[in-house]
């Protein structure tokens, strides 16, 4: 049982690292790295059942909402493919306006006063309600890219695996 964990815990960790570098350096790259708290929480877990090995993802619950996007209430041009949908409900603004704030970024009026950071927060809640969140795939990209590091660290581990049973096998048979 343990040998088995042995021969794929190094893949799913060179898997898990590598996506996961490369998907804080597209949240970067990409301008989602504000506050950094999806940055921050993303990392893999790995789990040896008896009969299975789970592996997956991890990080704050926007995440899911950032890497597939969100259908809009009125359109779904931003993220077609998304299983995501707002509904009749506008998004909290109060995100929106802390975003606003740490970016420092307000709407200006014709009159050319600026607005409140809350004011510019409430517009542009309710423009991505109607319109969506287009899907960034900052996570998705990554790891396609990356299954063959899984693929050929699995194959190369059941070979050295396969190779040690017929080895134990080989040997009981001779004593």
């Amino acid at each position: 049982m343990s040998n088995y964990r042995t021969a794929f815990k190094g893949v799913f960790d060179r898997y898990g690292k590598k996506t996961i570098k490369e998907a804080r350096s597209n949240l970067t790259r990409k301008d989602k790295n504000v506050s950094r708290g999806l940055y921050e929480s993303l990392d893999y877990e790995v789990k040896f059942n008896p009969r299975s090995i789970e592996f997956r993802f991890t990080g704050n619950e926007y995440g899911a909402f950032q890497d597939q996007g969100v259908k809009g209430w009125k359109s779904s041009r931003k993220a077609p493919n998304s299983p995501f949908q707002f509904k009749s409900k506008m998004i909290p603004v109060e995100p929106i306006t802390q975003w606003v704030r740490a970016r420092r970024f307000q709407f200006q009026k014709k009159n050319g006063q600026f607005m409140s950071y809350e004011s510019t927060a409430f517009l542009i809640s309710r423009s991505v309600t109607f319109k969506g969140i287009e899907a960034s795939e900052f996570l998705t990209r990554p790891a396609t890219r990356n299954e063959s590091i899984l693929e050929d660290g699995l194959l190369l581990g059941l070979e050295n695996l396969t190779d040690q049973i017929v080895s134990s096998a080989v040997r009981l048979d001779l004593n």
